[in-house]
């Protein structure tokens, strides 16, 4: 059993910081090539590529990215809208 994702102190302020500096609309990557479109207005992030989740890497990124980003206050979404996470 994979033990449960927990940020790091470094990684929620990398989170906050990125939601501060970027506007209103802006695309994020992670690593893995996962895209996400930023939403200050709505505090979300919006999943604009959902395949890439077929790979178990990319996955696994997103699973994180949902974790690090809650930790600031913001929801990750799929492109339909659905929330999506643990």
């Amino acid at each position: 059993m994979t033990e449960p994702y927990i940020p790091t102190e470094y990684d929620i302020k990398w989170a906050a910081e990125v939601v501060r500096i970027m506007k209103e609309g802006a695309t994020i990557a992670t690593s893995s090539r996962i895209t996400y479109r930023i939403s200050r207005a709505g505090r979300t992030l919006t999943l604009q590529n959902p395949a890439a989740l077929e790979n178990p890497d990319s996955y696994t990124d997103h699973l994180r990215t949902v974790e690090v980003f809650k930790r600031v206050g913001y929801e990750v979404k799929i492109g339909n809208g659905a929330s999506s996470g643990s």
